[in-house]
């Protein structure tokens, strides 16, 4: 299956759910991965010519778990925390 044939709005529905709230998912085809902004509650998805249901089902589940588990936090506070570790 090819990123054309995957139902987007399915996609962007299960994201919603599995976030359990009304975050924003918005599919990128000029986004090279899938990320999370933790401030703005924006999931942006990448579409790959060869992306199918399973792919995108990982991204989509990996960047919920930054909706659910990461803190938002500020650039320099993200920098800061990382240099702690």
């Amino acid at each position: 299956m090819s990123a054309q044939n995957v139902n987007r709005e399915a996609k962007r529905i299960f994201a919603r759910l599995l976030a359990t709230e009304n975050i924003h998912v918005r599919h990128d085809n000029t986004a090279v991965t899938a990320t999370f902004d933790t401030d703005k509650r924006v999931l942006t998805l990448p579409v790959f010519n060869h992306m199918d249901d399973d792919v995108y089902d990982l991204f989509v589940g990996h960047e919920v778990g930054h909706a659910l588990f990461t803190p938002p936090l500020s650039e320099e506070e993200m920098i800061n925390t990382m240099n702690r570790v």
